[in-house]
């Protein structure tokens, strides 16, 4: 088969036109490729349908539509085909018929053209669809004796009507075939239109041929559609008729739509004259706004002037009841009154429906009220609001200034009307200005113009408002809005009112100082005057600032005006130039640093009377720079040394060089101690451990009270270390009375340097010390020593005595020792010794036998401690 397929085809593309492919693609799902049949369709320029759709469209539900197609054999590839079966699977809708053939199977040869008809009876909108088999037996053919089965889709389409209609106000109604188009009860002379929706809900397009109307001339089509005219499935055609009773009686129409073969046949049913009689009251909250008027249906209410609400009262004049099944508006109307619905109105008896506009829907004005069948257009409108504008013309403006502001229209509105001044704030430079705001805050503020009044009242129960002006150069602009407080409808004119203000402010002056700033002397007084480039209009205020830039970070209270303080006040008057400071002066004063650094003086300016800021974006500045001279080089005649107890030490003090100004200074004396005890006796040779001392200009050596370059410590008598810390200042005043006047002076500047200079002196721990040995007591037996000495280790372990007797005595016991280390670690321990650190007074008492005293001569005495035994002082006794 695959060798034989490509010849076949070469063969059925050379016989049979270009379209007949679409048969054998088709056909070679169904069966294997065979002998040639089409399937043609009557009137169909290119009528190969074999495998393609076939549609049927009715035009109308019944009506039968069929079409003549044709079975085409050429036998070149094969002598004959046998129609063994046709069927219709799908839709019961679809039929067909195959002429001159009694029944099947049948063969066809010989080029042989057999005739079918195919059916579509509609029995409801559709769509419908079937599919159309042909099963055959190709004989002979290349590939043998082999069934293929042949198909055609078939789709069935028609048009279905259906007729609805709407009355003004009233829900859409759809009305059956034969049915009526219902006007109701309408007013006599008034039209009622009606608008018909023709709408094809079928599944084929639909085409309206005709429309005939006929009857009563009260009806009449206002819009009739041209004929014929297309209507494709889903769409509509919409027909306006009107409905015109000029008596009260009942008109009868007819309204016939012409299909072709199908028809449609509709009636049109109206009463003249309304159920009930209508009459309309304006009303003004609850009374009443203007005259009472009859109207009948039909009839446009309009909101009078004046009105905010309208009650329609209708009567039952007939002589029986009448029922009215609902009441109802529509648009920007609500029903605020009216009775329960179903209402059943007796002959005479009335009832009452009372509407006003909905506030909330006041975008569109219009409406409609429905009671029953009667239908009334509604119409709302306000007067337009006469011309509104602000008194004056604005113009120029002081800044800071309270601008008044009134507002009014030309005449009085029947409502009453609240509105807002918006106020807003245009700056030359685009900055903004928050100082702009009605005088009782912010940028909007609310009036009302009372009806019959044509003055706006703000809210401050006046007739008029301010607005504080602005601090910078611009436009000010005020604009109202304005609304109908009863319906909340916004009135403002379309070229909103609106009013402007303008705020020149001068441009700043430009500030320059006295002084062109640079070096200055530490704590001198630094004069400093301030002028402007040019007069101001107003009187100029402002601020001079003090600022010190410590370039070790630290600060300098010193740094202030003469006035006390940072910061000092001057006016420069309007037409001048010159800043004036306290009592007229055209200067002011500042004391310089007392350490190195920066002193900025800055200026601020302001016009008080508008409340301006003049000072300019980069802030007028001068800048003074304070030097302070290092000290040079602080070096002590003598330092590190051991010194011995209770001795004074000569103690000098210079510099490397001589320094610019004056300085005075003090010795300060410390002392340090393992023994955790002081040691009074630690002192200036002048008194007290601190030595105040000067230094004149252009000298090096340090003057002490002693008129000398040098003064003297005692040392004490406990061991420790002796420290000399020296502090300098420098003073720029003549050297007075006394130096420590000097050092209390405010212009006095601290020149020690961090590492405090200073000079260590050490006093060891040594053997005691025996100063002086006196006799005490004396009596029957016994005698007294008083041992006075010190020692620098605050301890003593013995006392030694060695005694001499007279020439040709004899003493038995020469010498003795008293061991005394407990007495001394009680003395020493106790609060008494603290005043005299390490000195003591030692008593020993002798015993002795009687006669024995007056053969003493001497005694010498030591004291031992750890460190060694002292020196020996001898005492004579006779």
């Amino acid at each position: 088969m695959q060798r034989n397929a490509p010849n076949h085809e070469k063969t059925a593309m050379k016989t049979f036109p270009t379209a007949f492919a679409t048969l054998l693609l088709a056909a070679a799902f169904a069966g294997p490729l065979a002998a040639q049949l089409a399937f043609q369709v009557e009137g169909v320029s290119d009528p190969s349908f074999l495998g393609d759709t076939l549609v049927f469209d009715s035009e109308g539900i019944g009506q039968r539509v069929s079409k003549r197609v044709y079975l085409n054999f050429d036998a070149s590839t094969s002598s004959s085909v046998t129609l063994r079966s046709v069927q219709v699977k799908g839709s019961s809708e679809f039929s067909y018929e195959i002429t001159d053939v009694p029944r099947l199977p049948v063969v066809i040869r010989n080029e042989l053209q057999l005739e079918m008809f195919v059916s579509y009876l509609p029995s409801g909108p559709g769509p419908a669809e079937a599919v159309l088999e042909l099963t055959l037996l190709l004989d002979d053919s290349d590939l043998g004796s082999a069934n293929s089965v042949y198909s055609i889709n078939l789709v069935g389409r028609v048009p279905s009507y259906t007729l609805s209609y709407s009355l003004p106000g009233m829900p859409v109604r759809t009305v059956p075939v034969e049915g009526s188009v219902d006007f109701g009860n309408r007013g006599i002379g008034h039209p009622t239109e009606s608008t018909l929706i023709l709408t094809n809900n079928g599944s084929g397009p639909g085409i309206l041929r005709a429309l005939v109307l006929s009857g009563s001339p009260a009806y009449r089509a206002l819009s009739p559609p041209s004929v014929p005219a297309s209507i494709p499935p889903g769409r509509s055609l919409n027909i306006v008729m009107a409905f015109t009773p000029t008596l009260g009686n009942s008109y009868a129409g007819q309204l016939v739509f012409d299909f072709g073969a199908v028809t449609r046949r509709y009636h049109l049913a109206g009463v003249g004259g309304d159920l009930l009689q209508y009459s309309l009251q304006p009303r003004f909250e609850d009374d009443s706004a203007g005259p009472a008027a009859r109207l009948q249906s039909g009839t446009t209410i309009e909101f009078a002037q004046g009105a905010t609400a309208i009650e329609l009262t209708g009567t039952n004049v007939r002589q029986n009841a009448q029922v009215v099944r609902s009441i109802g508006v529509t648009g920007a109307f609500q029903v605020v009154e009216a009775p329960s619905q179903p209402a059943s109105v007796q002959p005479q008896a009335s009832l009452s429906v009372r509407i006003e506009p909905e506030v909330s829907a006041l975008g569109d004005y219009s409406g409609s009220l429905l009671i029953g069948d009667a239908y009334f257009p509604l119409s709302f409108s306000l007067a337009d609001l006469s011309g509104m504008s602000f008194a004056g013309e604005g113009g120029a403006v002081d800044p800071q200034a309270l601008v008044p502001v009134a507002l009014s229209i030309d005449r009085p509105y029947p409502y009453d009307l609240s509105g807002v001044a918006t106020l807003s704030f245009v700056a030359s430079d685009f900055e903004s200005d928050p100082a702009v705001q009605w005088s009782s805050g912010g940028r909007q503020l609310a009036f009302e113009i009372p009806s019959g009044s044509t003055t706006a009242m703000f809210s401050t129960a006046t007739g008029e408002a301010s607005f504080q002006s602005s601090r910078i150069s611009g436009e000010m602009i005020v604009t109202a809005s304005v609304r109908a407080d009863h319906w909340g409808l916004d009135l403002t004119p379309d070229e909103e009112p609106e009013v402007r203000f303008t705020v020149e402010i001068p441009d700043p002056p430009s500030a320059t100082f006295s002084s062109a700033g640079g070096p200055v002397e530490p704590t001198s007084e630094v004069p400093v005057g301030l002028s402007i480039d040019q007069p101001y209009p107003i009187d100029v205020s402002g601020v001079l600032s003090l600022e010190f830039i410590s370039s070790d970070f630290e600060s300098d209270p010193t740094v202030q005006w003469s006035t006390g303080g940072r910061q000092v006040t001057f006016d420069i008057p309007a037409g001048s130039t010159a800043a004036m400071f306290g009592g007229g002066a055209s200067e002011v004063t500042f004391r310089a640093a007392k350490s190195s650094g920066e002193v900025v003086v800055t200026a601020t300016m302001r016009a008080d009377d508008w409340g301006l800021n003049l000072t300019e974006d980069a802030v007028p500045e001068v800048r003074f720079d304070v030097t302070i001279a290092e000290l040079p080089g602080v070096s002590f005649s003598r330092n590190g040394e051991t010194v011995g107890a209770a001795e004074q030490v000569p103690l000098a003090l210079s510099i490397a060089e001589p320094y610019e100004t004056d300085l005075v200074g003090a010795l300060t004396l410390s002392f340090e101690t393992r023994k955790v005890v002081t040691d009074p006796s630690v002192q200036w040779v002048t008194g007290g451990r601190i030595a105040p001392f000067w230094i004149p200009r252009g000298s090096t050596a340090a003057v002490f009270h002693t008129i000398d370059d040098t003064n003297a410590f005692q040392t004490g008598t406990v061991a420790g270390e002796i420290v000399v810390t020296a502090t300098l200042m420098s003073i720029r005043e003549a050297i007075p009375l006394t130096i420590e006047e000097a050092t209390r002076l405010e212009t006095a500047i601290d020149l020690t340097p961090d590492e405090v200079p200073q000079a260590r002196f050490n006093v060891m721990e040594a053997a005691p010390v025996v100063q002086r040995v006196a006799l005490g007591s004396t009596g029957q037996g016994r005698f007294s020593v008083a041992v006075t000495g010190y020692a620098t280790s605050r301890e003593v372990d013995a006392l030694s005595f060695t005694f001499s007797g007279i020439p040709g005595s004899d003493l038995s016991t020469p010498s003795l020792e008293a061991s005394v280390s407990d007495n001394f670690r009680t003395y020493f321990g106790g609060n008494q010794s603290a005043a005299f650190g390490s000195q003591f007074t030692a008593t020993v008492e002798f015993s002795l036998d009687e006669g024995v005293f007056e053969d003493l001569s001497n005694v010498s005495v030591t004291a031992t401690n750890g460190d060694g035994t002292s020196n020996s002082v001898s005492l004579g006794l006779n």
